[in-house]
């Protein structure tokens, strides 16, 4: 049955099942560790579910961060696994384990509306094909997350579902566009959700809410079916990624949503010999502030993989206008007139003068941050001299990264810059926030969001690891070491 919502230290499995109930301790656990209780029959699937499920209830009445449920499939699907012989773990990696989907990415008889008002009602007709290797791979698909209005903004709201909550703090944002499903791996509703980055839409989601974060390498995972439509360079921009509680999670639904035979296990954790020959790029902005405890969290990182024996080089990031100018020649190659603005009806200048006049009445059709991007999405379009000079730079800075990062070599830069998660409606304005999260979509790059506890404040810190076009496990794996070292997701209280 499809349930609309609309507006309105991971324990030892074993230990952990001696003193709690099954269904008490399910939402704690990882994927990996679920599958693994789930194949040894020391925890049903159904249980697993309903646990789920009542962290979605409990989440609801603050974070609002889960818009759909398909709750009879999704239970028939773990009666089935429960009655069952588990499958092989190599045809099964995800066995039993529920995963939520960004609204915009379809998935067959739940809502597709990508948070647009016009598109009220709309129910997909088909699995987008990462859903479909997801079922594949034996997880339960449990629903949608919320998301930005057409999954445009750092800004987890749209007139169709409203706003999500950060689960660390009432008032602030979960980030976009991917805050829906962020917000829902934080509090314990899934431990693992779906998202897509165009811009940094996972991994600022993930930094906002303290949990693990993916954008694959270019072209390693299929885009197909998204709303709004992909247009010229931005089927190589735009990367559909898992958000989870865990590295090897990042590891193990990367390779189900790439359609990988091999979980990266193997290549999980480096070896002390490998350390010693791998070196690492420290990148920051020379002259820029970045938060105090943001850049001790990155001084940490650095430090603890030094003191394992990696070589540490320093790095300098290209400055915001360069950042702004190579970003903006690459998403606009291709792109229609008018894109966006015709997609929801804000295609006309009268159109959008009658939207801000509505603004604050309950007549309003759009969001603030949607209307502007309407009304300037035209003249930000860069000139052909503006857009030559852009991806001339992008192409230079691609070479000299790729020089930098040969071999073993990872690059740890901030992830996001100047804020901690900004409250709502201060997020406008904060273009330093994506910027440099931008530009990994423009290179093609992977990178990973990485935990590194909480603020004095209580608020999550952060680390980006950047690595070259299909050297992912890199991320992974050094993603792994960081969780072990400083331990990775915490709980919100």
């Amino acid at each position: 049955m499809l349930v609309p919502r609309m507006r309105s230290t991971t324990p030892d499995v074993s230990s952990a099942l001696e003193h709690e109930q099954r269904s008490d301790v399910a939402w704690r656990l990882s994927a990996s560790e679920l599958t693994k209780a789930i194949r040894r029959r020391e925890l049903r699937a159904r249980d697993v579910l309903e646990s789920c499920v009542a962290r979605i209830k409990s989440m609801d009445r603050t974070v609002r961060a889960v818009v759909a449920l398909d709750l009879e499939r999704a239970r028939r699907r773990a009666d089935e696994i429960d009655a069952r012989d588990a499958p092989a773990e190599s045809d099964s990696p995800l066995l039993g384990v529920p995963c939520l989907i960004k609204e915009c990415i379809p998935v067959r008889g739940m809502p597709f509306t990508a948070g647009a008002f016009a598109r009220r009602g709309v129910v997909a007709d088909r699995d987008a094909v990462v859903v479909e290797r997801l079922r594949a791979s034996g997880a339960i698909v449990l629903g949608s997350t919320n998301l930005s209005e057409l999954a445009l903004f750092m800004e987890c709201d749209n007139p169709v579902y409203g706003r999500t909550e950060n689960p660390y703090a009432k008032g602030r944002t979960a980030g976009g566009s991917s805050g829906g499903s962020a917000a829902a791996v934080a509090y314990g509703a899934v431990p693992i959700a779906i998202g897509a980055d165009l811009a940094g839409s996972i991994r600022l989601p993930a930094f906002f809410c303290g949990v693990f974060g993916h954008k694959p390498s270019a072209d390693m995972v299929p885009n197909t079916g998204q709303f709004p439509p992909l247009v010229g360079t931005q089927h190589q921009q735009m990367c559909i990624g898992p958000l989870t509680r865990s590295a090897a999670d990042l590891a193990t639904v990367t390779a189900v949503l790439g359609n990988q035979r091999c979980t990266f296990a193997d290549r999980l954790s480096l070896s002390r010999q490998r350390l010693q020959r791998m070196r690492v790029l420290d990148a920051r902005i020379p002259g820029w502030r970045l938060d105090p405890e943001i850049a001790d969290a990155q001084t940490r990182a650095v430090d603890r993989l030094r003191a394992l024996g990696c070589s540490i080089e320093r790095l300098v990031l290209p400055d915001l206008r360069a950042c702004w100018d190579m970003w903006r020649a690459l998403f606009a190659e291709g792109v229609p007139a008018s894109h966006y603005g015709n997609l929801i009806g804000l295609s006309s200048p009268r159109a959008v003068a009658r939207e801000l006049l509505l603004r604050g009445s309950s007549s309003a059709e759009h969001t603030l941050p949607m209307t502007l991007i309407a009304l300037a999405e035209n003249s930000l379009r860069p000139t052909p001299r503006r857009r030559a000079v852009g991806q001339h730079a992008a192409k230079a800075l691609q070479a000299r990264w790729l020089r930098s990062l040969a071999g073993d070599a990872i690059m740890v830069a901030p992830p996001a810059y100047a804020a901690f998660p900004p409250k709502h409606g201060r997020t406008l304005w904060r273009t330093p926030l994506w910027l440099h999260a931008a530009l990994i979509n423009v290179l093609g790059f992977a990178a990973s969001h990485v935990p590194m506890g909480l603020s004095c404040a209580g608020l999550p810190l952060g680390v980006q690891l950047i690595a070259p076009v299909g050297r992912d496990a890199l991320c992974f794996a050094t993603a792994a070491v960081l969780e072990a070292e400083f331990g990775g997701w915490v709980p919100p209280q």
